[in-house]
């Protein structure tokens, strides 16, 4: 029995590509272009391009690290197509309409979005511990 609970806690914490480390990726690739917003637009636009129509074909990279990576993963979020949608957050972010649409500003909201990494940790401790005392 420990065996199959050390082997679902290797898959729930070493998978390299859950949506935590996406969003980690994402961020740090995002450093370089948070200030070209033109240049940021453009590459998310040729990668779901090439997503859309499956060029270029990254299947040989999928094959290498094929046997690091789980069979099936509900939480699996490759970087590629997602990351284009931090490259169109970034244009909007430096779009005029956006800012004159969103003048308005919610001091709750704002404090969730800056400690959302600690809210969601500490929520899923707090469930994890209810659903283990029920």
């Amino acid at each position: 029995m420990s065996a199959i609970q050390l082997s679902d806690f290797e898959h729930k914490f070493t998978n390299p590509s859950d949506v935590l480390h996406l969003i980690w990726v994402s961020s740090l690739i995002a450093i370089a272009f948070i200030n070209l917003p033109k240049t940021s637009l453009l590459i998310a636009a040729l990668i779901l391009i090439g997503w859309i129509f499956d060029q270029p074909n990254l299947s040989i990279i999928s094959n290498i690290f094929e046997p690091y990576l789980p069979l099936r993963s509900v939480d699996y979020y490759p970087l590629f197509p997602w990351i284009s949608f931090v490259f169109i957050g970034i244009y909007l972010g430096h779009h005029p309409f956006y800012r004159m649409a969103f003048t308005f500003r919610i001091h709750w909201l704002e404090v969730m979005g800056k400690h959302a990494l600690i809210i969601y940790l500490t929520h899923q401790v707090v469930l994890f511990g209810l659903v283990s005392f029920f």
